[in-house]
């Protein structure tokens, strides 16, 4: 597989309603979008894709941005209904959504997988006036990174051992 075979992601400026329901913040500060044009579904359930963006292809790297610039207060590795630190918060039959909270950012967010695309929304509210200025900074960074989050996390979950290769 080469590049070229891989679609790429982009951002959507207008936020479709049907997605911004998902989010429950009554009002959030920040919101957007980003989608990756393929089956999606028919390569892992949105909490496999969420795994395969936040623990595999985020990463440390991720776990730094959210622990230590964002002060969020994530949940320990490996805890229960969690991905990344993030708690599960909610979910469907082609989504699920995660939610954090922080000392100056709450934030969350929703994966949906389903026969069309990949697709993530991120939700953003400021507990403290402080949260507002570093979030700036930092939401462009996120932009800067969604698009190849997503691209990464569809090259795991092609390349990632199906369960019916461990069957004897």
């Amino acid at each position: 597989m080469t590049s070229t075979d891989i679609p790429a992601a982009f951002q959507q400026h207008e936020i479709p309603q049907e997605l911004r329901a998902f989010v429950t913040f009554a009002e959030p500060y920040y919101i957007d979008v980003f989608t990756l044009p393929i089956d999606a579904a028919a390569l892992g359930s949105p909490e496999e894709w969420a795994r395969a963006m936040f623990e595999r292809v985020a990463g440390a790297g991720g776990q730094f941005i959210w622990r230590v610039l964002l002060t969020m207060r994530l949940a320990r590795p490996g805890a229960p209904n969690h991905v990344a630190g993030w708690r599960i918060d909610g979910g469907g039959d082609d989504w699920i959504r995660l939610d954090v909270q922080g000392w100056m950012l709450d934030g969350q967010l929703v994966v949906r997988a389903d026969e069309r695309e990949l697709t993530m929304v991120t939700a953003v509210r400021y507990p403290k006036p402080v949260g507002r200025p570093v979030w700036k900074v930092l939401s462009n960074v996120h932009r800067y990174l969604t698009g190849g989050l997503l691209v990464d996390a569809y090259r795991v979950m092609l390349w990632r051992p199906s369960a019916a290769s461990f069957e004897r």
